[in-house]
């Protein structure tokens, strides 16, 4: 008896901007990009933190995390410049805003 190998099947999905997690794969400017990290005034002290040591950061969660609950900070990544380098930028989203990610939708056989 031989055994066929699958492979999953990817749909895309909106879901709300507050809702994208960690490793999440989204669409960003028609590109798909790994979430790294997500911040929200829930979690504004950890932003701040790693926004010590990153200026663009520090200015997106001054301006964005102001304690309303509207916006969610998304660290992504771009690229791997060298082995253990991540290159990445941020972006910013309303918290009610529709995000395009990546989802499992089930296993087809290879052929």
């Amino acid at each position: 008896m031989t055994e066929t190998a699958t492979r999953t099947i990817w749909r895309e999905v909106p879901i709300r901007a507050i809702d994208l997690a960690e490793s999440d794969v989204f669409r960003h400017n028609g590109e798909w990009r790994e979430v790294l990290d997500v911040w929200t005034d829930s979690n504004r002290e950890d932003a701040a933190e790693a926004g010590e040591y990153d200026d663009a950061l520090h200015r997106m969660t001054v301006k964005y995390l102001t304690g309303l609950n509207q916006w969610v900070i998304v660290r992504y990544h771009i690229e791997r410049a060298y082995p253990g380098d991540i290159v990445y930028d941020f972006t910013a989203f309303r918290t009610v805003e529709l995000v395009t990610v990546q989802a499992p939708a089930g296993t087809s056989p290879t052929s």
